[in-house]
This record gives C-alpha cells, sequence and structure tokens, in this order.
C-alpha cells in the first residue's frame, strides 16, 4: 500500500480532536496502515499489536513532533502548497515545505522582508 499523506494528516487531526474529520472514504486496512506509519514516524505515541487476523493500531497522544507537524499542516491551502511542491517526498522534505510556507507567512502578517 503507498502511504497517502493527506489521509496522515487527515489522522493526525482527528487524534488531536479539535475538528470534526470524515474518514469514511478510507477502509480499515488504509486506516490501520497509515496509523501504523504516525507511529513509526514518531508523530505519534501509541501501540502496534500484529496478529495472523490483522493489526490492532491504538494512537495514544501526539508527540511534541506530531503537534509540530499539524500545526504547520493545519492550514489547508498551505498544505497543498507543500503537497504540490513536494509530490511524492518523505515526511521530512513536507515538513522543511511546511516550515518554510510557515515561516513566510508569519514574516508577511508582520510585514517582515
Amino acid at each position: 500500500m503507498k502511504r497517502n499523506m493527506e489521509l496522515i494528516r487527515l489522522l493526525l487531526l482527528d487524534v488531536e480532536g479539535e475538528e470534526e474529520v470524515d474518514l469514511s472514504e478510507h477502509d480499515e486496512e488504509q486506516l490501520v496502515f497509515h496509523r501504523e506509519l504516525i507511529i513509526e514516524a514518531g508523530l505519534a505515541e501509541g501501540y502496534i499489536m500484529r496478529t495472523f487476523g490483522g493489526n490492532t493500531v491504538e494512537i495514544e497522544r501526539l508527540t511534541w513532533n506530531g503537534h509540530d507537524f499539524l500545526d504547520a499542516a493545519r492550514d489547508s491551502s498551505r498544505w497543498r502548497k507543500a503537497v504540490k511542491a513536494t509530490g511524492p517526498a518523505t515526511l521530512e522534505v513536507i515538513k522543511s515545505v511546511l516550515s518554510s510556507l510557515a515561516i513566510s507567512a508569519a514574516k508577511d502578517q508582520l510585514g517582515l522582508p
């Protein structure tokens, strides 16, 4: 299965619990796989239980890095720009682009060059 960064973003928003997130277009296999990726990437703490019948993943909370990523990715416009600029890039590349876009937006709001 391919990694879906938009689904990762939605799952992080869901874990945070501050807004309603629609995950209905994704099946259970996709959700479990991407929750595993979130834990493996260090964006959240939780557990992965692998069994012959399938995996169970429970995310307990976002990590500091997970909150940082979500803060940068929360703005839909900034998120679309970052994903468009990076294509199928790694998490680190997307985080870097999001960070640059957030800094640029903050400078614009403060009237800094």
